[in-house]
């Protein structure tokens, strides 16, 4: 297995490797850019926008999976068997650092994860 680094390094020195498509600001990330108003923009669209390193990451995510550095996972709870994952990160500063969820178990584990910053800002409050 390739180390998440490594890749992560390849995109710091300008792909030079040849992943220029990974680079914020090139072709394949201009033409997904969006000239509407913020009011306009589709929740997703309004995400995209408020979070490049995060989007960033994904396109990495993706095309380790698309050269072969990483692959897919089952889902990582226990006695799923949901073949169809998704990438989630911990820490978005270690792009191929992934965790691998079926769509409902990845929503589940993002609403357990709202439930316990609005628990623990509500304990800060009191």
């Amino acid at each position: 297995m390739i180390e998440g680094n490594r890749f992560a390094n390849r995109m710091k020195n300008n792909g030079e490797e040849g992943d220029q498509d990974l680079i914020p600001g090139n072709q394949a990330t201009e033409r997904n850019s969006v000239s509407e108003s913020a009011d306009e923009l589709s929740p997703q669209a309004k995400w995209n926008r408020e979070h490049p390193f995060e989007l960033f990451t994904h396109q990495i995510v993706r095309s380790a999976l698309k050269r072969g550095f990483i692959e897919k996972g089952p889902c990582s709870v226990e006695g799923c068997s949901d073949r169809e994952t998704e990438a989630h990160h911990e820490d978005y500063s270690r792009p191929l650092a992934v965790t691998w969820f079926c769509r409902k178990h990845h929503q589940q584990h993002h609403a357990a994860l709202r439930a316990a910053a609005r628990d623990g800002a509500s304990e800060e409050a009191a």
